[in-house]
């Protein structure tokens, strides 16, 4: 018979799940609720069933509810019992049936001699998932009611609390909150040890109490296993500085906290990595196989482990190979874990041959023969490692050494000895100003030699073939009279290049390179393109292939289905009667031909009109009615040929096409041009652009036609009228008059001041506008409120004092004259590092802070390749050479 108060809960009554639910949902939560149900109610209940009411039938036969008042029980007991809590405090237990556990946990627990929470608060999670029936909802359940339980100490009035009574407590609650230990067994031990201190403030009684501390048994064992539990955590490691820090205040001393890892490392339950970092300690493979206690299944895999092949193990011990086999099998399946499983991850992922693992990882063959044994190798480029943020920097430290194994350093700097690797650094080193292959062939033979590869085959320039791949390459421009020059292409952003090209407003026409070149002279210098030859490889190899363009013979491009005939016929069109002389002179300056090559070359087709050096020809003439039409239509001041064409086409759509031409279009009022027409009301073109561009005090030069933008004598005003500062840019294709400054008292003569006033400042060998202010240069220009665009047009144009580069959506200056290049930049900041060397995202970021240029990390690579610097993947960083990288490590 058990006993039991009327308010108990159901759950008390150790029900069946079932059964226990069904009840909880129509509200019986009570005994008392349970016992004043009628057969017919229980009868009544959906889902109990009749098994459910055969259980509660029995149930309620062996149970017996008396009064509080009248229990003289167990459950008194448990009034008065009480428990040493992790503070050293005593609290009053409690029952478990308190904790609204439910009805499966709390049975488990009742089933395994659990009834109180003095009992609960011993256990670890690992010996709760360990009982019988406790699955993991159980353990979860328990956990977080034990979480909730609000535990009220039992107060001692009678006696008061000594200094060394609170001492303990408090220690003891300090260590245990990070380190886990045995309460009752420390608890006395450090009580005693503080009584019999004399003065338990003194300095050597804290070292005492520390040192007794380190050797209790339950505090060693409590650091270990806080040890072991952290440094799991970390796969790659815990320096002892990171453990100490963990550590509760009454045990941090260094010496005797060393002493203890020491013990630890003594005793083989840690080891110290190649970064001198702790690990716990894993048996060998070695050390596993000789403890097998068949001492033949230890022979056969200490002999297979030695590199011996199945087959021959077998006939030293006269079994089949398949009986190895499985011997193998069966005890490498069965192994803890062990030492060498550290590297399952780099061999199941990459295809590492022995050799090289051998090499990189210093390590013995029977390691890698394990792996083998064990895992499946794979099948990924070792060259990929490097990229792995799986792997620690010391591993990518071993996988350099397998790398580089076919790597050469060359003034200090590493060249994979391949025929692309060591031809792409002589390029690099000899050929920035131009080199004809055959120099550059003579010139890598003799590399050959020094290196002592002059025999080997592999490294034979093959002639004709060998220069077609460095035509092809990323790193070479092709320029006249097959001469080259290394460029760099990967390192430069293109976006600036095609839009100032606006190569989209080019259709069915053929021109030259020589073209774009001339027409672009600010942005070719910025990109570095020394003609049109370069200009014309540069395109072919940047351009989007969906793009309609055909690179015929340098330096000619082709958009579209060109008409090269055409084209002549429409200039001559144009001009006649003209000489030849002249018309070649005004070929060139619109399609970019030289002139020499039209003559030779462009004029066959139109020979028949060439009569005493002159060409003649008579145009077709448009009607007076069409002329009268398309005058209506055309009421702008200027257009490009191709959409007065789609006018004309628009409006008489059956008409002869060549009925518009050149000529007819001057009797439409238009002076006509290369590939466009101004109002003739304008003297000519120039006179046309330099009364937009000053008409007004602000210019928004993005508003005006798009192919504008970039004819070459639109191009030239605006580059005479910035550079006379007549007009600023204060932002791109944005520009504000001369006259509009001097409203405000800031004329030309401020202008030049500024430009003055920075080139005398004490600034850095390269600067932003932003680096600038940031240094604390100041000027009255500043009073405007400019943004720094504006600053720096200014600069742009005294040529005498600066020169720049467009880096990174912002103008990079430096003074004097030259060239400015991004490799040098970022050499000059990495010199200026007390350390040589740069996190390549700590780089980009100050770039932004410090000069406000914004650039991607992987173009600061590749600009790192135009000198001496070096940039390592592993730890992804510039230094200032290899040699700098090489004593770092």
């Amino acid at each position: 018979m058990k006993y039991f108060m009327k308010n108990d809960s159901i759950k008390e009554l150790t029900l069946s799940g079932r059964t226990y639910n069904t009840l909880m949902r129509v509200g019986i939560t009570t005994i008392n609720q349970l016992l004043a149900l009628s057969i017919d109610d229980l009868e009544s209940i959906k889902n109990l069933g009749q098994k459910g009411y055969e259980e509660i039938e029995q149930t309620i036969r062996n149970i017996k509810v008396i009064d509080k008042n009248n229990l003289k029980d167990k459950f008194q007991e448990s009034e008065q019992q009480t428990f040493l809590g992790n503070d050293g405090k005593r609290y009053k237990d409690v029952e478990i049936s308190e904790l609204q556990l439910s009805n499966r946990a709390y049975n488990c627990l009742k089933n395994n001699g659990i009834c109180y929470l003095s009992q609960l608060l011993v256990k670890t999670e690992d010996e709760l998932f360990q009982m019988q029936n406790m699955g993991k909802k159980s353990v979860l359940d328990v956990l977080e009611q034990v979480k909730k339980v609000q535990l009220i100490p039992i107060e001692s009035s009678d006696i008061p609390e000594s200094l060394e009574q609170k001492m303990c407590r408090d220690l003891v609650s300090e260590i245990n909150e990070i380190v886990p230990i045995q309460i009752k067994g420390v608890y006395p031990k450090l009580s005693n040890l503080l009584e019999n201190i004399k003065d338990i403030n003194a300095v050597d009684s804290h070292d005492i109490i520390v040192s007794e501390l380190y050797n209790m048994v339950e505090v060693n064992q409590g650091l270990r296993c806080f040890v072991f539990q952290f440094i799991e955590k970390k796969e790659d490691g815990v320096s002892e500085r990171r453990l100490f820090e963990q550590l509760p205040n009454c045990l941090k001393n260094k010496d005797f906290f060393h002493q203890f890892m020491l013990d630890m490392l003594q005793d083989k339950c840690l080891v110290l990595n190649e970064e001198n970092l702790y690990e716990k300690r894993y048996p060998t493979v070695l050390e596993y196989v000789q403890n097998i206690e068949d001492e033949r299944a230890s022979r056969i895999l200490l002999l297979l482990l030695d590199g011996m092949t199945l087959q021959d193990v077998g006939k030293q011990y006269n079994v089949s190979r398949e009986r190895i086999r499985q011997i193998k099998k069966r005890y490498i399946s069965k192994a803890p874990k062990l030492q060498e499983d550290k590297y399952a991850y780099i061999f199941q992922k990459y295809n590492l041959l022995r050799e090289d693992f051998l090499l990189g990882f210093d390590n013995n063959v029977a390691t890698y023969n394990y792996l083998s044994m064990a895992y499946k190798r794979g099948n990924e480029n070792v060259e990929q490692m490097l990229e792995d943020p799986e792997l620690s920097e010391h591993e990518k430290v071993c996988v350099e050494k397998i790398i580089y194994k076919n790597y050469v350093t060359l003034n200090g700097e590493r060249v994979l000895k391949t025929r692309s690797g060591l031809s792409e650094y002589l390029l690099r080193t000899i050929g920035k100003k131009g080199i004809t292959f055959d120099e550059f062939k003579e010139l890598y033979q003799m590399l050959l030699e020094d290196l002592g590869l002059e025999n080997n085959s592999k490294f034979t320039l093959m002639d004709r073939g060998y220069e077609n791949k460095m035509a092809a390459s990323n790193h070479v421009l092709w320029k006249h009279h097959k001469k080259m020059r290394y460029y760099n292409i990967d390192s430069y952003e293109y976006d600036d290049l095609f839009k100032t090209l606006n190569l989209n407003q080019y259709n069915n026409i053929e021109i030259s390179a020589l073209k774009l070149f001339r027409e672009n002279p600010e942005v070719m210098r910025e990109y570095d393109i020394q003609d049109e030859y370069e200009l014309h490889n540069l395109l072919k190899k940047i351009c989007p292939k969906d793009m309609d363009i055909s690179f015929k013979r340098m330096p000619n491009i082709e958009f579209g289905k060109a008409d090269r005939d055409k084209q002549v016929m429409d200039l001559l069109l144009e001009m006649a009667p003209v000489t030849n002389t002249d018309l070649a002179d005004a070929y060139e300056k619109q399609f970019g031909v030289l002139a020499s090559t039209v003559l030779a070359n462009y004029f066959k087709k139109i020979y028949k009109y060439f009569f005493n050096g002159v060409y003649k020809i008579d145009a077709p003439r448009l009607s007076e009615i069409m002329v009268d039409k398309l005058s209506k239509c055309l009421d702008k001041e200027f257009y490009l040929l191709a959409d007065i064409r789609k006018v004309y086409n628009t409006i008489f759509p059956n008409a002869d096409p060549n009925m518009l031409n050149p000529f007819t279009i001057k009797e439409l009022g238009f002076r006509v041009y290369s590939n466009y027409a101004v109002s003739n009301k304008y003297t000519s073109a120039v006179e046309y652009f330099r009364t937009i561009l000053t008409a007004q005090d602000l210019i928004d030069a993005s508003q005006f036609p798009e192919g504008m933008l970039t004819i070459i004598a639109y191009m030239s005003e605006v580059y005479r009228l910035k550079a006379c500062y007549e007009i600023i840019e204060y932002r791109p294709q944005k520009y504000i008059n001369i006259r509009k400054l001097c409203s405000v008292g800031m004329g030309s003569h401020v202008i030049k001041d500024y430009c003055k006033s920075v080139y005398a400042y004490s600034v850095p060998t390269y600067f932003t506008i932003h680096s600038l202010h940031r240094i604390g240069f100041e000027h009255e220009l500043d009073d405007l409120g400019f943004e720094e665009w504006f600053y720096s047009s200014i600069l742009v144009e005294d040529k005498e004092h600066f020169c720049y580069r467009r880096v990174g959506k912002n103008r990079l200056f430096k003074k004097g004259q030259g060239e400015v290049y991004l490799a040098d930049f970022i050499e000059w900041i990495i010199y200026s590092k007390d350390t040589l060397s740069m996190d390549v995202y700590d780089l980009s970021d100050e770039l932004l802070n410090e000069y406000n240029i914004s650039i991607e990390t992987f173009k600061l690579v590749e600009a790192t390749k135009e000198n001496s610097l070096y940039y390592d993947r592993i730890t992804e960083k510039i230094y200032a050479d290899y040699e700098v990288y090489f004593d770092e490590i």
